[in-house]
This record gives C-alpha cells, sequence and structure tokens, in this order.
C-alpha cells in the first residue's frame, strides 16, 4: 500500500512539473481574485475572508469544478476541520472534533443566499442528495467556523455554511448534464440563467437521481435467519430537486425544493433486517423575497419574508409495520438596519421574527396511535452590531444578539473580535463568542407511556470559543492561514434514566471542552492549476470524565490538486488520512487513508464547423472515489445494533455536459 502512495505522489509532482507553461502567465491575478472575493456570511455585510471577523474558506466553483464533487458532504470533505459519517440513511458533519452521533447536523447552520434550511422540529440540515443541489448550479461555498449565534441565532453552533448559487449571468443560457456510474447510479440536472435588457436576472435549476445502492454486510447479523448478513436490495436512494431566483435591481426572490427517499439498510432501531418495507422521506421547501439597498449615503436596509415547509415519514418493520411522521410549516421576516457612523464606524442592528405555526409528530401501527401532537411557538430576536476601524490596520467588532423561545427561557450571546492587518506579518485575529442550540421539539415534547417522558425544565445548550488565527500570503502564488482554538459546551442534551420511575428522558447532563490547531497552504498559480494542503489537530474531552467524545478524529491531513495536462484535459486529485474515532461501544474504527481522482475532458475550444461548435459545447469527465479501495469505516449512532457503518469501496462516476 505504500508503494501505491508514493507512486501516486510521484505522478501527481511530475504532472505539476509538466504543466503547460502558457498556463502560468498572468496567473499572480488568480490568487488576487479569490483572496479580493466577498463574503457577507460572516458579519451580514460584505467584505474579503481577511476583514472578516472569524476563520473563513471559500470554495468557489473553480473548486468544485476541479475535483468532481456530487454532494455539499464531498465539498466540505477537502475544508480543514471538517468530516464526515454516513449510516447509510442520513450524512452527519463533525466540525472541529464534535459530531454527536445522530444529531442529524444541528449544530450547524445550513443557508442557501441566506435563507436558514435548518427545519423545525429537529433542527436538521442535509448535505447529501437529501439536499440534492445540482453543484454545477453553485457559485462559490461560504464556511464560517466558531459561534454564529450572535448573528443567526439558534443552531450556529460550530459553523454556519452559506450556499451561493449562480446568477442568470453567470449562466447564461442552457446547460443540461447526466451522469452514471457505480450502484445504480443515474441522474441529471438542469440549469438556465438569462440577464434580460430590463435588468431582470432568472435562474432555474432541477436535479433528478436514481441510486439502485449495493448489497452489504454486516457482521452483527450474520446468522442464518438473517440472510448471513448481507442486507440486499435495500440500500436504494431517489431524489429531486428544483429551484429559482428572480433578481431585479435591490429585490430578490429565491425559492427551493427537495424531496428524497431511502431505503435503510442497517435495520435500525431495532426493525427487522433485510426488510425492504424500511425507508425514510424527506421533503423541504421554501420562498423568500428580499430586498437590500442603500436608502442614503451612509444608511442601508434590508427587508426580508419568508415561508418554509418541511415533511418527514418513516417507516420501520416490525412485527407490524411501524410509521411515524412530522409536519414542520413556519413564516417570519427580518427587518436590518446598518448605518455608517463614519467611513471608519459601521453599526448594524436587526429584529426577527419566526412564527412555527406546525411542529407535529404522529407514531402509529396496525394496532393504533401511540403519538399525536403538534408543539407551535414563535421565536423572537434581537441583534446589534458594532464595527470600528480603531487604527488603519486594526478593526474590532463588537456583537450581541437576544432570543426568545415561547416554550423556553431567552438567550442573549455576545460575540467579540479584532482583526489586526499588516502588509509585512500578515493578517492576525483574535475572536470570542458565544452560541447556543434551543432544545428541538423533539427534545421537548416526546413521550411514550412506560418508556419515556417530558422535560419541561430542558435549557439550551451553550458554546463558548475562543480562537487566534494569522492569515498571510507568501510571493505570488502562496496564501498561507494557522489557527488555535479552544471551546467549552455546557447544558449538552442527551438521554437519561430517572431512577425514580425508570423512564428515559432528555436532560442536560453533559459538558465537553476541545482546542485544537488549523493549518492550510493553498497555491494559485492558474485558474487551472491550484492546490491546498491541510493538518487539523482535535482533542474532544467530556469535562467530567477526562475520556475522549466519540466520532472524534484527533488528526486530519488532506492534499489537493487541480493540474491542466494539456488545454482541454483538467487532472484533480485529494488524498485525506484520518486517524481513529472511537465508537459508542468498546471498540473505535481504524484510521484510513482514500484518494480520489478526476479528470475533465473538453469544452474544446476551437473555430470552424459544425463539428468544432458541438465540442466548443461539450465537455465529458470520469470521477473515481476511493480509488485504492481502502476498506473504513465511521462509528454507529445510538439507534444501530452495528458499533460501525462500512463506507463505500471503490466507485466511479462517468458524467457529460452540454452547453446549449
Amino acid at each position: 500500500m505504500k508503494n501505491r502512495w508514493y507512486a501516486l505522489f510521484m505522478t501527481l509532482a511530475m504532472l505539476v512539473c509538466s504543466a503547460p507553461a502558457q498556463d502560468l502567465q498572468g496567473s499572480g491575478n488568480y490568487l488576487d481574485s479569490l483572496l479580493n472575493i466577498k463574503i457577507n456570511t460572516a458579519a451580514r455585510h460584505w467584505q474579503t475572508t481577511t476583514e472578516a471577523p472569524a476563520a473563513v474558506t471559500i470554495l468557489t466553483s473553480t473548486d468544485i469544478q476541479s475535483h468532481g464533487y456530487r454532494t455539499i458532504e464531498e465539498a466540505l470533505g477537502s475544508v480543514r476541520g471538517f468530516y464526515s459519517s454516513n449510516d447509510r440513511n442520513y450524512i452527519f458533519v463533525g466540525v472541529r472534533g464534535f459530531s454527536r452521533p445522530g444529531d442529524y447536523n444541528n449544530r450547524i447552520l445550513l443557508l442557501l443566499n441566506g435563507h436558514k434550511l435548518n427545519e423545525n422540529f429537529y433542527g436538521s440540515s442535509y448535505v447529501g442528495n437529501e439536499f440534492g443541489i445540482p453543484m454545477e448550479s453553485i457559485d462559490r461555498i461560504e464556511i464560517v467556523r466558531g459561534p454564529g449565534s450572535a448573528l443567526y441565532g439558534s443552531g450556529a453552533v460550530f459553523g454556519v455554511i452559506n450556499i451561493v448559487t449562480k446568477t442568470g449571468e453567470n449562466v447564461d443560457g442552457f446547460q443540461v448534464s447526466g451522469e452514471t456510474g457505480s450502484y445504480g447510479n443515474k441522474a441529471g440536472s438542469l440549469l438556465y440563467g438569462q440577464r434580460f435588457e430590463n435588468d431582470i436576472d432568472v435562474t432555474a435549476f432541477a436535479r433528478i437521481g436514481d441510486l439502485r445502492g449495493q448489497d452489504l454486510y454486516f457482521k452483527e447479523f450474520d446468522t442464518d435467519s438473517t440472510a448471513r448478513g448481507v442486507a440486499s436490495g435495500v440500500d436504494w436512494e431517489r431524489y429531486y430537486y428544483a429551484q429559482a431566483s428572480v433578481m431585479w435591481k435591490a429585490f430578490e426572490l429565491h425559492g427551493a425544493l427537495a424531496d428524497r427517499r431511502k431505503g435503510i439498510p442497517t435495520a435500525s432501531f431495532g426493525t427487522v433486517f433485510n426488510d425492504r418495507r424500511a425507508q425514510t422521506r424527506d421533503l423541504r421547501g421554501f420562498a423568500e423575497i428580499q430586498y437590500d439597498d442603500a436608502v442614503s449615503f451612509d444608511m442601508g436596509l434590508l427587508a426580508r419574508a419568508f415561508v418554509d415547509r418541511y415533511l418527514y415519514e418513516g417507516d420501520y418493520p416490525y412485527e407490524l409495520l411501524f410509521s411515524d411522521a412530522n409536519h414542520g410549516f413556519w413564516y417570519g421576516g427580518e427587518v436590518q438596519l446598518r448605518w455608517d457612523l463614519a467611513t471608519s464606524h459601521r453599526v448594524m442592528a436587526g429584529i426577527e421574527v419566526t412564527r412555527n405555526d406546525k411542529t407535529d409528530y404522529r407514531q402509529q401501527d396496525a394496532d393504533g396511535v401511540y403519538f399525536d401532537n403538534d408543539f407551535p411557538f414563535t421565536m423572537y430576536s434581537l441583534y446589534a452590531q458594532d464595527e470600528f476601524q480603531v487604527l488603519d490596520d486594526l478593526a474590532v467588532t463588537i456583537g450581541v444578539r437576544w432570543d426568545r423561545h415561547s416554550q423556553i427561557e431567552g438567550s442573549v450571546v455576545p460575540r467579540g473580535a479584532a482583526v489586526y492587518n499588516s502588509q509585512s506579518l500578515g493578517t492576525f485575529k483574535a475572536i470570542l463568542g458565544d452560541a447556543f442550540r434551543t432544545p428541538n421539539m423533539y427534545e421537548l415534547h416526546y413521550e411514550e407511556a412506560g418508556v419515556f417522558k417530558t422535560n419541561p425544565k430542558l435549557r439550551s445548550e451553550k458554546i463558548r470559543t475562543l480562537e487566534f488565527i494569522w492569515e498571510r500570503r507568501f510571493g505570488e502564488f502562496l496564501h498561507g492561514v494557522a489557527s488555535v482554538y479552544n471551546y467549552q459546551l455546557w447544558n449538552l442534551i442527551d438521554q437519561e434514566m430517572d431512577l425514580s420511575d425508570s423512564l428515559l428522558h432528555f436532560k442536560n447532563i453533559e459538558r465537553a471542552a476541545a482546542w485544537g490547531i488549523e493549518g492550510q497552504l493553498d497555491f494559485r498559480l492558474s485558474s487551472s492549476l491550484h492546490g491546498y494542503i491541510s493538518y487539523s489537530f482535535q482533542d474532544a474531552r467530556n469535562t467530567k470524565s477526562k475520556s475522549e467524545l466519540s466520532n472524534s478524529p484527533n488528526h486530519i491531513a488532506r492534499i489537493g490538486l487541480a493540474i491542466p495536462l494539456f488545454d482541454e484535459v483538467l487532472l484533480g486529485g485529494e488524498f485525506q488520512y484520518q486517524t481513529r474515532r472511537l465508537t459508542l461501544g468498546p471498540a473505535s474504527t481504524p484510521s484510513y487513508s482514500i484518494a480520489n481522482v478526476y479528470l475533465r475532458v473538453g469544452p474544446v475550444v476551437h473555430t470552424g464547423g459544425i463539428a468544432s461548435e458541438i465540442l466548443n459545447r461539450l465537455s465529458a469527465s470520469l470521477l473515481v472515489n476511493n480509488l485504492f479501495n481502502s476498506y473504513y469505516e465511521t462509528p454507529g449512532a445510538y439507534e444501530h445494533t452495528q458499533t460501525a457503518i462500512p463506507q463505500n469501496g471503490r466507485n466511479f462516476s462517468f458524467g457529460v455536459r452540454v452547453r446549449l
């Protein structure tokens, strides 16, 4: 195996050295353009990453296209400090050593063009095919690490991820793509975008996919009565996604709908093994209208209104077929005012109200209904932020947010940051902030006669993070960033049995703490020739017992390269190494290394003749994940008999894209 990795790195090194010389001319401008990309996720107004009062990573459309990422989870797999787990039904994202088994990503806030995607019952966010967005529609992904509740409220505990899609002007016409590959994968996407002379910008994106899945072996079910542990024909997945946007001057209208059905091969929650009836469905949709513009030379106004819907359905075969479902419906609005008191002083304040009109949950089987109730609630929020340029090279940001949940106590979270920009030494950032997560409706209200009871005294989870960051440019092509952080978590919500009545309930029973370091070097020689190397160390522990947290790798190392072989041929490669992770059982998953390779051919830029016109619009790609077929696992959750879930071996995807 070591010889394989050595051969891979030598091959990549030779490809870098042999890259076409003409592709490097004027290439320093590409790093400039990357560092000058402006985002508004970190401070709710436009600024570069070096100005932002947070640790920020931007994945551009070029990064996505250079490595052939098919889902948000695959893209996040290249970001320092992030890792994932796949329980064969949902994908869970971990950040800086924290990934609670079965938390459905409710401690990360996911945005689409600034709109919150986390639903209102479990607080979950989706990053796999359950989201389903066509990756070619994405202009950039803005990843802001650390507490974000001072600006965004509940759930922004470990970070905020904002997916920004392309405008009609960027798309400029129709684009059709299709792919096929391992496990019976079939998918297709359609993109349309146009900017008209009256300044109306229109986009429409759609994607549909069908995955047959694979037969999976689980040693925990290796008996004569359970097909020797082989789950056959139950790993399937079907999904679709649709999105549309209209922009005119300062107005924006966005809407999206995602629907996914997935078979469950793991026999989770003690269900019958290898039963094809086991499945879940998740449907998520929203519409939002927004106005954002200056109302005077020194003041700006943001006003938005939104409506959201979420639907979950699950079928779990026992002796009888057990089903559960929940339906969420909520709406609200936000008004934000920005006031430039001086060229070096900006104040921002806002109010946000969200009415959760429907948050119901139902459990039933053929014998009857076991739980059926609805828990509507309202969230009121006020926030303010003050940014002051103390010196020409020193900026200070202070913010605070108050949130009031109609069913539980309110939360107040502060935020502070100092950013020092030195032309010779680079950028230094010091950040201190709090965040919170309110108990979700399942944690607050679920009960089952003789088994589970509610806990009306449940409080919000809290986190406090201290971080120091250094960023610096080295020459014309190289940029580096390093950070060290510490966070303290308290009031963590977990299940516990009440010894007085032997009933389970949710309770604030745990505390956790972690410290870590992250570093990354990016080189950008051109839009085609670029790469990165990153390393993350995290030590996350239970504060009381001092034991390691489960599902928390200590070391993560990654290398990525994108290399132009010829004018029309691009080769992308990524390598990742992770150390072991503790499972919920008395074991850990082994360390592993995986490599992915991506090859894209076209479009061929030539003129003359019908054939050239077709080639100018056509490209083809081949993605091979887990190139060396490494066997690896990620920890299971409480609902699994398996302490660890096996992940995909070598698999490929072949795609074709046409611009019409």
